[in-house]
């Protein structure tokens, strides 16, 4: 399976409260890059190695994506980490959530327009892949 596979498998799974996914490393080598981003296209290297590290030291640390919608942390657990936006993003996506679960090797990241299972479904897409080795 291609890695942008495993972003579709979310995308069909979460349905309409999909918005973006991608697959990066703790080094912030992206593995899905030809997955149409939008939301999530202006991350940097440093800021997929800085979501990487919160979680995996659980520091509970506020996320900005595009240098201005702060994400609070609101959940970290050792499967995921879970933050939050409370306003609107381009005045189209409104109080978003920004998914993180880790495998091995990678991390998948995944932005809704709702929490919903959400959590439940970027977990089983980190689970496939760690049970493939990643």
């Amino acid at each position: 399976m291609s890695w942008e596979s495993h972003c579709t498998k979310l995308e069909g799974l979460a349905a309409g409260s999909y918005e973006e996914s991608c697959i990066f490393n703790a080094d912030g080598t992206h593995y899905t890059p030809a997955a149409p981003l939008n939301y999530l296209s202006s991350l940097r290297v440093e800021e997929f190695k800085e979501l990487i590290k919160n979680h995996d030291q659980a520091l509970h640390k506020s996320f900005i994506l595009d240098g201005k919608h702060k994400f609070i942390s609101v959940q970290q657990v050792p499967d995921f980490s879970l933050w939050s936006y409370s306003g609107t993003i381009n005045n189209t996506l409104v109080k978003p959530v920004l998914i993180l679960a880790r495998t091995k090797t990678t991390a998948v990241l995944g932005l809704f327009n709702k929490r919903d299972n959400n959590v439940a479904h970027i977990c089983s897409v980190a689970k496939y892949l760690v049970d493939n080795g990643c």
